[in-house]
């Protein structure tokens, strides 16, 4: 399952011109990237799909309108036609030429598409050439691919193509196609009892959340709604200091003799709280332990928060690493099937030319029998 996180932020940049179109793609798709940057826990999500049930339990065309923020009446509804974008089409959309775009396109189990490994290097080169309009549609194409037809690690098929397609020139609004996909993946999964889902992800998560799990918090957005739906840890409360009973029996315990094995810090410690039993009542020295507590529960807190922004930071900084070698390596591997298929290419050029190389040697070798022969023949007339 694709993080949405690594996602986005392989994307992102500072630049001016690059924020405003940005913008500009949020202001015509709606809440897509913001839904990708919900973190989906695979484990968490298998535990809730078990909850679907048709007739009592599944998302409606309402509900996936209001997440992805695409209202169905201010825009035609997108239906497949059947009908998928030329390659003239796509070469011209990624600024590549036909010759390179028919290198490029690929078929798998008689999908035809394009591998993401390639639109991410269009992505990077036109990037850095500053070209955003293009930068945006290279962009468009990957996050369709992860909302519509997430079929394999590195494909993009002319499906999602055409459905960015049609949202970018025709305004077709995709919520009845995500809806019907999803429909669709978890009837497969419920029948089979089992499989991978093969639908956004990201946003059937948010759904069941939304459903599941209740917040006191309502936002005018099903997103800002699902970060508050959160589930409280169960612990028990400690806001009472221990009682005078148990207080006593502390003192009287060490004054028998065993603080003489605990450390100086404990000592001192020991004797400031006998002094402190003296000199006051026992609800002002409850009311110490309690400030003691809540003052050494804070910075415990601030220990683990700080721990833990840390080792999300770092686990974040790996899963970047992790998401760019991968990017490389499939890199990598389709160089490696160019230069497989360029060396069968020059195999066979050369076996062809071995080959009439034969022809022309056999068919001149062949005139100059029958020339000799001609020859013979006239000699014997004369």
């Amino acid at each position: 399952m694709e993080s949405g996180a690594i996602f986005i932020s392989s994307y992102q940049t500072s630049n001016h011109s690059a924020t405003w179109w940005h913008r500009a793609f949020e202001k015509k798709h709606g809440n897509l990237l913001s839904i990708l940057e919900i973190t989906v826990q695979p484990t968490t999500l298998e535990a809730l799909v078990q909850y679907y049930d048709p007739p009592m339990l599944s998302p409606t065309l309402e509900e996936y309108e209001r997440l992805l923020g695409l209202p169905l009446a201010e825009s035609p509804h997108y239906i497949h036609r059947g009908q998928s974008p030329s390659w003239a089409l796509i070469a011209k959309l990624l600024k590549v030429t036909r010759s390179k775009m028919a290198k490029e396109k690929r078929n798998q189990n008689g999908l035809e598409g394009i591998q993401k490994s390639y639109l991410e290097e269009r992505l990077h080169r036109l990037r850095k050439d500053g070209d955003w309009p293009a930068v945006m549609d290279v962009y468009g194409l990957l996050v369709y691919r992860t909302f519509l037809f997430p079929h394999g690690d590195d494909y993009v098929d002319l499906a999602a193509i055409d459905a960015y397609l049609a949202k970018r020139d025709r305004g077709e609004n995709p919520t009845i196609a995500l809806l019907a996909n999803t429909y669709y993946t978890l009837n497969y999964c419920c029948e089979r009892k089992g499989g991978s889902l093969r639908c956004c992800t990201h946003l059937l998560y948010i759904w069941f959340t939304a459903h599941l799990f209740q917040s006191k918090h309502k936002t005018t957005c099903p997103i800002e709604d699902f970060k508050w739906s959160w589930i409280k840890t169960i612990r028990i409360p400690h806001d009472q200091g221990p009682s005078e009973r148990s207080y006593d029996s502390f003192c009287d315990t060490w004054a028998g003799g065993s603080q003489q094995k605990a450390s100086p810090k404990d000592q001192t410690c020991f004797e400031e709280c006998c002094k402190k039993r003296n000199r006051m009542g026992g609800q002002e020295l409850r009311s110490l332990f309690q400030l003691q507590r809540l003052a050494e529960g804070s910075n415990q807190n601030n220990e683990v928060w700080a721990y833990e922004v840390q080792e999300t930071l770092r686990v974040r900084e790996l899963e970047e690493n992790l998401a760019q070698m991968e990017a490389k390596q499939r890199s990598l591997k389709r160089r490696l099937e160019e230069a497989s298929m360029a060396l069968a290419s020059a195999k066979k050029e050369v076996s062809w030319g071995h080959q009439l190389s034969d022809k022309i040697s056999k068919k001149a070798h062949a005139e100059e029998e029958d020339r000799l022969r001609i020859g013979n023949y006239l000699r014997a007339v004369d």
